[in-house]
């Protein structure tokens, strides 16, 4: 048995002690996407695909600017664009929110 290597980021059970950026990050989108999917009434999974954001949350790097990041991951990754304009600004906002909250000002 030969297994084939994994093509994306670890089991999500994994990323607090791997990855603990990635793990806040994927918490905050998946806290805000559940928002969303309850205001509209879509399914979460309906909105992107959950390995394309756990990929999103993974990967992501600080850039200059979050929405068009997001956006082109989105795309990149196969998104429609009704999803990518539903949810892209909902994941950057997510984002965003876990890098200003990871380091708060001493106090």
């Amino acid at each position: 048995d030969i297994t084939e290597p994994l093509d994306g980021p670890p089991p999500p059970v994994r990323w607090a002690r791997r990855n603990p950026e990635a793990a806040a990050r994927l918490e905050a989108a998946r806290t805000a996407l559940s928002g969303l999917s309850a205001r509209i009434g879509v399914p979460t999974e309906n909105l992107v695909s959950p390995d394309l954001v756990r990929r999103l949350c993974w990967d992501w790097q600080e850039p200059p600017d979050a929405d068009a990041a997001g956006a082109d991951f989105l795309r990149e990754g196969g998104a429609r664009n009704w999803q990518r304009e539903l949810v892209g600004p909902v994941l950057a906002a997510a984002l965003n929110d876990d890098e200003s909250g990871a380091n708060p000002p001493p106090g």
